[in-house]
């Protein structure tokens, strides 16, 4: 190239850049890139020259869905990661937001404390594609049942109190924190 050579990059036939190194965003799968350079110096061969043409493959990012269960403040909350679409293999990366991690797709956790927690997960594809998924679960104590009164008596209402949850449904699709129940 002489002391001085000239650079000029192009993408699909279209001039884009004339510095020696070039940065392409948004390119996008079938792209076809390849620089020419021309010699400040007579060349014995043609001048300019191009180079190869690169055809480029953009890999899909992996989209994580992520959910969990069991948000009770002692409880082993399962987590998941559902994928719907980059290559596997895939790799997971879980950040529970307590300091606790894990490196499966469907861990489980114990969270030391109510409040919420942000969860993230980095999901990795079989191309080193990367990106993360999200979840805020609001973790309270387990919700107990108690009965105002021990003794119960034929056919002489009872009163269950149910505590430490945000919503009620009894199995008889009662809803509210209190069921009377006639044994």
């Amino acid at each position: 190239g002489g002391y001085h050579p000239a650079f000029e990059w192009f993408v699909n036939g279209g001039s884009v850049g004339t510095t020696p190194t070039i940065t392409l965003p948004g390119l996008n799968n079938g792209d076809q890139v390849y620089c020419q350079l021309t010699s400040s110096y007579a060349c014995p061969t043609q001048n300019p020259v191009q180079s190869p043409t690169i055809n480029i493959t953009v890999n899909p990012l992996p989209t994580p869905v992520c959910s969990s269960t069991l948000n009770y403040l002692g409880a082993n909350t399962q987590f998941d990661v559902t994928i719907n679409v980059g290559t596997q293999p895939f790799t997971y990366a879980w950040d529970f937001g307590d300091g606790g991690t894990a490196f499966v797709q469907q861990p489980t956790h114990t969270f030391g404390g109510t409040g919420i927690y942000n969860t993230s997960v980095t999901v990795t594809d079989a191309n080193n594609c990367s990106t993360f998924g999200f979840i805020s679960a609001n973790f309270v104590p387990i919700p107990t049942v108690i009965a105002v009164s021990s003794t119960f008596c034929p056919n002489s209402p009872g009163l269950l109190m149910a505590l430490g949850a945000i919503t009620y449904t009894w199995s008889n699709s009662v809803i509210g924190p209190t069921l009377i129940v006639t044994p």
